[in-house]
């Protein structure tokens, strides 16, 4: 009798398998899900989850780029997209490469800024509508509308993650009419937690709240005080903690010749993007970079200051400039003015043009080995930092 000496298949620990599969692109990784059962349930375990995030974190985050077109439809009121695409674009890429397009039959308004918290991207627009997004598992859900808002110059959202309930949340304020029959307005304050489809009224706001993109930072989102409607200057950041949902004050930085304009987030700290005051614009702009130290209570340190050339400043047509958009790239710093970028190195001091930052770039698309650029008037181009995950 022969006997045939078969050998086994090689045996990796379970430890070991959960670190190779944990250092995958989210892509791979959920490819994966389909090898066995075992693999499934490890993937899907939220410790896997969290772990694959963190590294994801730990290496250089890309750019995600948001590019939307819009165009008049009869049954719409101004200008609406039907689709919703989502690029990244690494610090050495010459194209941004589509990851995730999603067509919306219904149509949305023209959008706001997005904003990120661990690879989920909430897209909101000034009609209202918010859009939760995660490019890289292809899950895509609209948020039922919150309540309505009669200043609708000052509308932002926050987003940020609940590290007590392990949730994230969805936190808006609006203006409500006061009911003395005047004509003056009080702010309101409201959150959802993905995976309902209710706001809950919180407490009110200590101060109105203005229309600047506010940031998430350790279990808290950070807004600007709406200083026109408070009189004389508080000079304090509004805090909303989203474990007990309360707020409290932050010193705004101790700067002199400029002013708190919008936030940034690095690395878990809390930024400032300072830009020149108006009454000192003439002679000279320049952008100040101050980092919130965590201590108690909180104090700012000055990173760097960015002389900015005149043509970054975008006058708008009504009267009044848009700034440039000030935004972390690794470790160093991008400035986007309309559809120009410019890379500011911290440590040398030196400024660079990104060649075809936005509108003059290629935008490849792996489903048909395509490249594309969004041309036209009515086109707007979002960018934020993304780090992919499977949340």
């Amino acid at each position: 009798m022969t006997i045939i000496a078969r050998s086994l298949a090689p045996y990796l620990p379970d430890a070991l398998i959960f670190s190779i599969l944990s250092r995958l692109p989210s892509k791979s990784a959920i490819r994966c899900k389909s090898v066995c059962k075992a693999w499934h349930a490890m993937i899907s375990d939220c410790h896997f989850v969290n772990h694959h995030l963190e590294l994801s974190k730990a290496a250089c985050q890309s750019m995600l780029v948001l590019p939307l077109s819009y165009c008049r439809a009869a049954a719409h009121e101004g200008l609406v997209s039907f689709w919703m695409d989502f690029y990244t674009s690494g610090a050495g890429n010459v194209a941004a490469e589509l990851i995730y397009s999603e067509h919306i039959p219904q149509g949305i308004g023209r959008c706001a800024q997005p904003v990120h918290c661990d690879g989920l991207i909430l897209v909101p627009t000034l009609r209202q509508e918010y859009i939760v997004c995660n490019p890289a598992t292809r899950e895509f859900v609209t948020l039922p509308k919150g309540s309505h808002n009669h200043n609708e110059k000052h509308h932002r959202i926050g987003f940020g993650f609940d590290p007590s309930s392990d949730r994230y949340k969805v936190a808006r304020f609006f203006y409500q009419p006061k009911k003395d029959g005047t004509s003056e307005t009080i702010c309101r304050f409201e959150v959802l937690t993905l995976g309902t489809h209710e706001w809950r009224q919180t407490v009110d706001p200590p101060y109105p709240l203005m229309g600047v993109t506010p940031a998430h930072v350790r279990g808290a989102i950070y807004w600007m005080v709406n200083l026109p409607c408070v009189g004389e200057h508080p000079n304090v950041f509004i805090r909303f903690d989203l474990s007990n949902e309360e707020f409290t004050l932050t010193p705004c930085p101790p700067c002199e010749r400029t002013e708190p304009t919008y936030f940034i987030e690095l690395e878990g700290q809390l930024c400032c993007a300072c830009f020149t005051k108006k009454r000192f614009i003439e002679t000279r702009d320049l952008v100040e970079i101050w980092i919130c130290n965590q201590t108690e209570p909180p104090t700012w340190t000055r990173r760097c200051t960015i002389p900015i050339s005149k043509d970054w400043i975008v006058p708008y047509p009504t009267g009044g400039f848009k700034l440039p958009k000030v935004m972390f790239w690794e470790k160093d710093l991008l400035l986007v003015c309309d559809y120009k970028a410019y890379r500011f190195c911290v440590q040398t001091g030196q400024i660079k043009e990104v060649a075809g930052a936005l509108k003059n770039r290629q935008y490849y698309d792996p489903r048909n080995n395509s490249y594309t650029m969004f041309l036209g008037k009515d086109v707007d181009f979002y960018i934020a930092n993304y780090a992919e995950s499977l949340v």
